[in-house]
């Protein structure tokens, strides 16, 4: 009877604990090529921590139930004179004594002594609960309402869109020379310069600070005024061209064009208004 829970937290720990914290490296903190997302890279690096916590406990419990096992022979072997024995030591011999004693020698009192410890669990995962409760309430509704016009005291804002600091992104002002990337350039932004999510929430840039670039696959970020009016005016021929329209795209008829500097041709694209606050898109 004794070996089975240790089986099992050896199991639970030692076993499944590391696959799910495998499962969720790989399939959310793990490249296509099988390095780690920078951006998730403190999250990869929590999971190993949980995976080592893991087999710490696991390896914690089957030391310890070893040890138990083999004071129990011992025990077993000198029985009742187990606390005159020379080679035993005395902490370990008053232990079982106390084992031995009225507390444990009564099943009602063993109940009693149960009852108490699952009461008093239950009331800490009360309490965590509630806490937890609370956290994630307090996680909504600073969500509530609108997003307050941001303020800037960065001097590294790009001067080409003064609407915010960060536009237009990406853009090579936001970049420094570095001889040690392949690239010879690292991203360099500072925290400052990016605006607060809804709630005031602050975003930092370390991990697009760890890159020797932007990604070609990003969308470019930007706005002018009167962007947002033009495309709202249905009497307006011209228009910004939506994923369904990308031929109109390097027409007369999209509002806005995307030039190959290099080959002086017009490159399709689509655009659209990010509506998430409308009264600043």
């Amino acid at each position: 009877r004794r070996i089975v829970p240790v089986l099992l937290d050896v199991l639970l720990f030692g076993k499944l604990y590391q696959t799910i914290c495998s499962v969720l490296a790989e399939t959310f903190f793990t490249d296509f090529d099988g390095t780690t997302v920078i951006e998730y890279s403190h999250y990869n690096s929590t999971t190993q921590l949980l995976r080592f916590t893991g087999w710490t406990v696991a390896l914690s419990r089957l030391v310890t139930e070893v040890v138990s096992i083999s004071i129990i022979y011992y025990y077993r072997r000198y029985s009742s004179d187990i606390t005159d024995h020379p080679r035993f030591p005395r902490m370990l011999a008053n232990w079982f004594v106390w084992l031995e004693g009225d507390a444990f020698a009564s099943s009602d009192c063993s109940k009693a002594r149960l009852r108490r410890t699952l009461r008093w669990t239950a009331q800490v995962l009360f309490v965590g609960s509630i806490g937890l409760l609370f956290w994630s309430t307090s996680s909504v509704v600073i969500h509530w309402g609108n997003w307050s016009a941001p303020t800037h005291n960065s001097n590294n804002c790009d001067p080409l869109d003064t609407n915010e600091c960060i536009l237009p992104f990406p853009s090579f002002h936001f970049m420094v020379p570095d001889e040690a990337t392949d690239t010879g350039w690292r991203v360099n932004i500072n925290a400052d310069a990016l605006p607060r999510l809804k709630g005031g929430i602050e975003l930092h840039p370390e991990f697009l600070n760890e890159l020797d670039g932007f990604s070609t696959m990003a969308p470019l970020l930007f706005y002018i005024e009167g962007l947002k009016e033009a495309q709202e005016n249905g009497n307006n021929e011209a228009r910004l061209q939506g994923p369904r329209n990308i031929q109109h795209s390097v027409t007369p008829k999209s509002i806005t064009l995307l030039l190959d500097v290099e080959n002086n041709i017009l490159v399709p694209h689509s655009a659209e208004i990010d509506y998430l606050d409308g009264e600043r898109p």
